[in-house]
């Protein structure tokens, strides 16, 4: 029992699962896939294009 909680203390052997959302598509560059317009500004992120 105590090797557990010591598992679960320092955690050893789990790594964290990375969430699978329908919509969201990893590993793509939104430049190949979208055609950039105009540039609309500074966000609090970088530039925002449209």
């Amino acid at each position: 029992m105590s090797f557990f909680n010591f598992r679960k203390i320092f955690k050893l052997g789990t790594e964290k699962k990375k969430k699978q959302y329908e919509h969201v598509h990893r590993d793509i560059n939104p430049e190949e896939v979208w055609e950039i317009v105009g540039e609309l500004g500074d966000g609090a992120f970088g530039k925002v294009y449209k």
